[in-house]
Formats: structure tokens, sequence, C-alpha cells
């Protein structure tokens, strides 16, 4: 974020420049907050705690159920037909489902 956002800005000010900010709806608005404080402040907030309670490393692999989640919203809510994707999100669930049952297994003592 730090080293893309300022690029992103840059490309986007010829475009704010030129932006009719009266003609932008309430709807409009309403999206922009609604995805700000979802997508960012609720995800960071749940990330975090899911860090501090299970670890990094195990919080690390559900990053790979974000493309899966995706995939379920655009065919609900837009009709898409995502064979592929579904083969994808197996071998995705089969990773997460693998990784928590080697995280599991006991390590013998020594001795």
């Amino acid at each position: 974020m730090l080293t893309g956002t300022p690029g992103l800005v840059l490309a986007g000010l010829p475009g704010l420049a030129r932006m009719s900010w009266n003609a932008v709806p309430a709807s409009a608005w309403g999206g922009l907050i609604y995805s700000t404080l979802l997508s960012l402040v609720a995800a960071y907030v749940l990330w975090s705690r899911a860090v501090q309670r299970i670890g990094a490393s195990r919080a690390a692999r559900y990053t790979r159920a974000t493309p899966l989640i995706a995939t379920g919203i655009a065919a609900a809510v837009l009709g898409e037909r995502p064979i592929w994707h579904l083969v994808g999100g197996a071998l995705i669930l089969g990773g997460v489902v693998l990784g928590n049952t080697q995280f599991r297994r006991t390590i013998p003592a020594e001795g």
C-alpha cells in the first residue's frame, strides 16, 4: 500500500481535477463509506485479532480463501458461471485443510 498508493494517486490526479463533485450521487458516497469501513477497517481489525488468537502462520492460510469468496459472490450477485474457479476453490480449501491437519500434528517428545 505504501509503494502503490502514491503512483495511483498521481495517475488519478488529472481525472480528479476534471471531476464534477456535485454530480456524484449520494448512493456513491454511501458506497464509498461502506466499502471503506467494511473492507478496510473491519477487515484489518478481524485480521489483527485472528493473528493474535491463532498466530500469523495459521491466519495466513486463510488469505487463500479470498479468491474463493470473491468467486462465490460473483456467482451469486453477478450470475457468473465460474467452472474453473470451482476447481481452484477446491484446491484452496484442500490446502487450508491440509495445512491445519499438519499444524495439529504433535511432535514426539525427545527422549
